[in-house]
């Protein structure tokens, strides 16, 4: 059965998991948010805050800001740490690009998506242009964003990955659109169609993990598609409304390549609104690829127990899953801050000369350090697909051999990364990570905006979004 609008959108009776997944964003009410989801949310909020301010000052921020500024659109929504502004698109398109900026960002391990900063930069955006919004409407937006991105992801993964694809360049827009859709209150025939627009932006490579600045601006279109599909079906735009359900061209049957992706979306249809993924999206504690983060806590671990420094290495061999070694586990060939943070052999490196794989270890002097160049040399890397055979959800099991020069054999082994929602680390970890990041910015008031976010669901928007447009902005 189907009708039309006055407006030619048209609505369906057919309950497909496109239309249950828009109906739930569009209905979602912060009420029915049980207490621990919202207390997530804040906490993934803080987090993408300190990590987007901290990289609005990187270089590639720099660029896409300046575009953005080129660009003269209607001064209505933040540019955070600029004291610019400009469109919700082009500024969820700045920030985003910044809270994916330097491999510190949250990421849900079944999904792979980078869950705060295809939302949180897109419902400040649209909260901004209305002259803000209540905190509760906000963070109720933000949820809908994740709970339909992280679904959406578990379905098709990890099959696109390994074909290439960058989760956050193709789920991302659904997120972002799940998001924007809820923040600007558009029903659930509209919801449907803004995701069936967003579909049809999914794009982003895994090739540019290799190096350049694009990885980081996958995040940004990402937010830019979300909200242009949801301003397009508030419009009256029509897009494919059964996205995630059609056999031939589909989302899920085009970008997982393979016959089940439908039915795996299917099959987490009953918990939405019941099971919420929003509390176990995880943080990182190491700015490099998650998929290296397991090995690096075993070596942290070994050094600081044996005191092991450069000098008394003679080898480090890791036996991770095939996963892990496609993704950051090939010979590491010196480049760009990038490459060097999605790379395996040198995240070890740095943690055996310094104990730490955070922000000060990828800068373009330390990353061109022959000292460290000549210790992942030292690091083997091989894959066991033993491993792989245990599922997705184990794919950053890691076993660690390292021969010191005295002929010590040292080793160590560890099943998740800490930080994800196998390890959780705590709202007070978050909170340290996030002064870490911003306390040596200058004109970042960063107490203030740790308030305003743990005060969300008390308060509105409108004094942490002034706080983050001129955040050190001049």
């Amino acid at each position: 059965m189907t009708a039309v609008h006055d407006d030619g959108v048209r609505a369906t009776g057919v309950e497909t998991t496109t239309r249950t997944l828009a109906r739930f964003a569009a209905e979602l009410q912060f009420d029915a948010v049980p207490e621990d989801v919202v207390e997530a949310a804040k906490t993934l909020v803080l987090d993408c805050l300190g990590c987007t301010l901290y990289a609005s000052r990187l270089p590639w921020s720099r660029i896409v800001q300046d575009y953005v500024g080129a660009e003269a659109a209607a001064p209505v929504a933040g540019v955070w740490g600029t004291g610019a502004a400009t469109s919700p698109s082009l500024a969820a398109l700045a920030n985003g690009t910044a809270g994916h900026g330097f491999e510190i960002d949250d990421v849900d391990h079944r999904s792979g998506l980078h869950v705060s900063s295809v939302t949180v930069p897109v419902v400040l955006a649209l909260a901004e242009a209305e002259q803000g919004a209540s905190g509760t409407e906000f963070l109720a937006a933000v949820i809908a964003g994740i709970e339909v991105g992280v679904r959406v992801g578990i379905a098709i993964s990890p099959g696109h990955f390994l074909r290439g694809y960058h989760p956050q360049g193709t789920v991302g827009p659904i997120a972002a659109a799940a998001a924007a859709a809820r923040a600007l209150r558009l029903d659930g025939d509209r919801t449907a169609h803004a995701l069936g627009v967003a579909g049809s932006m999914a794009g982003g490579l895994m090739g540019a993990q290799q190096g350049g600045m694009i990885k980081r601006f996958h995040a940004g279109l990402a937010g830019q598609g979300g909200v242009v599909a949801a301003q397009l079906a508030q419009r009256g735009f029509t897009g494919t409304d059964d996205v995630f359900d059609i056999d031939f061209g589909g989302f899920c049957s085009t970008l997982e390549g393979v016959p089940g992706a439908t039915e795996r979306l299917v099959a987490l249809m009953p918990g939405v609104g019941v099971e919420w993924m929003t509390p176990s999206v995880g943080y990182k504690v190491h700015a490099s690829c998650a998929a290296n983060h397991s090995t690096l806590d075993v070596v942290q671990d070994l050094r600081a127990e044996h005191d092991l420094r450069p000098e008394n290495v003679e080898s480090i061999e890791v036996t991770t899953s095939n996963h892990t070694y496609v993704h950051c586990g090939w010979p590491y060939v010196p480049g760009d801050v990038v490459n060097a943070q999605m790379s395996l052999r040198y995240g070890v490196a740095a943690m055996i000369a310094t104990g730490s794989a955070f922000v000060d270890q990828f800068t373009e002097d330390r990353i061109a350090d022959p000292s460290l160049l000549e210790l992942t040399q030292r690091v083997a890397v091989e894959a066991d697909e033993s491993v792989d055979r245990l599922g997705s959800d184990n794919r950053h099991i890691v076993r660690v051999k390292i021969v010191k020069s005295d002929g010590a054999v040292l080793e160590g082994r560890a099943e998740h990364r800490r930080g994800s929602h196998f390890a959780p680390v705590g709202r007070d970890e978050i909170v340290a990570k996030f002064r870490q990041l911003t306390e040596p910015l200058d004109g970042v008031d960063g107490e203030s905006i740790l308030s305003a976010v743990l005060a969300l669901d008390e308060s509105d928007t409108v004094e942490l979004a002034a706080l983050l447009r001129n955040a050190g902005g001049s």
